[in-house]
């Protein structure tokens, strides 16, 4: 049994799964695989807001995500109200190596024919002094983490 086949359940019903023994290791591997509390709300098929109440409200789901709710480079996408909100994550990873390596970072720079690695010196030190690196007016990365409310929480970087 995977995460998907709780979508089909009622809320209620996809929650007492959650804080079963088989509903706790299935959502620890699913960090444990990179997945966000967002994406893994989009698996099990409740709202991002549910997965962070679930999150704070019980005991057993807070200690199968605490391990992961360290801070994280992370691709945030911060479009104007035309497009989408503010701070939507796009994808986190562990070290600012896992970041540049990404397929998101290789597509971005590859789409405008060029090789990524020469700003990954800069991006490293715009991260450091300002906690963030503009890759474009839309996209930014962030070293941060994120609240039990959703709420994105800048930190600064210790690299």
């Amino acid at each position: 049994m995977d995460l998907t086949n709780l979508r089909p359940l009622s809320a209620a019903d996809k929650l007492q799964l959650l804080k079963s023994t088989g509903g706790l290791t299935m959502l620890a591997n699913s960090l444990a695989q990179g997945h966000s509390l967002r994406q893994i709300a989009d698996i099990i098929g409740v709202t991002t807001k549910t997965m962070y109440r679930w999150q704070a409200t019980y005991p057993e789901i807070f200690a199968e995500i605490a391990p992961y709710k360290q801070a994280a480079y992370r691709i945030i996408c911060a479009y104007d109200a035309h497009n989408t909100i503010k701070g939507y994550i796009h994808s986190a990873y562990r070290t600012p190596q896992d970041l540049w390596n990404s397929q998101y970072i290789r597509d971005y720079f590859g789409s405008w024919g060029i090789n990524g690695d020469k700003y990954y010196p800069q991006c490293l030190e715009s991260l450091k002094n300002r906690s963030t690196y503009h890759l474009s007016n839309y996209t930014l990365i962030a070293y941060s983490r994120v609240s039990a409310d959703g709420k994105i929480i800048p930190v600064v970087p210790i690299i």
